[in-house]
Formats: C-alpha cells, structure tokens, sequence
C-alpha cells in the first residue's frame, strides 16, 4: 500500500502527500513504490516525481 512509504511525523502533510501521490500519473506512482524509499516530506515527493516526469 502506498501510505506506508509516508513517513512524515505530521499526519495532516501524510494525508497531503497520499493526494498528491494519487493525483500523480501511473507509472510515477510505481517508479516512487518500487525505488524503496520513505519519504518524510510533500517537497521530496513532489521533486522525485518532477524528476521521474522530466525522465518520460
């Protein structure tokens, strides 16, 4: 399940990530869960996945 690999002390910036995660393409959703890592703030998700987008 996605949730785990949120890991922010903040519940309230974990409920921000999981929608923003969700709102994210398909194939960045599985290139984030299958890199492994716990991501403890919404500005590393945002930049992993604008990383992943320039790459496709």
């Amino acid at each position: 399940m996605a949730d785990s690999i949120f890991c922010s002390s903040n519940e309230n910036e974990n409920a921000e990530m999981r929608k923003y995660f969700s709102s994210l393409p398909k194939f960045v959703q599985e290139n984030i869960r299958q890199c492994g890592m716990e991501i403890y703030s919404k500005q590393v998700l945002q930049s992993c996945a604008e990383n992943l987008l320039r790459r496709n």
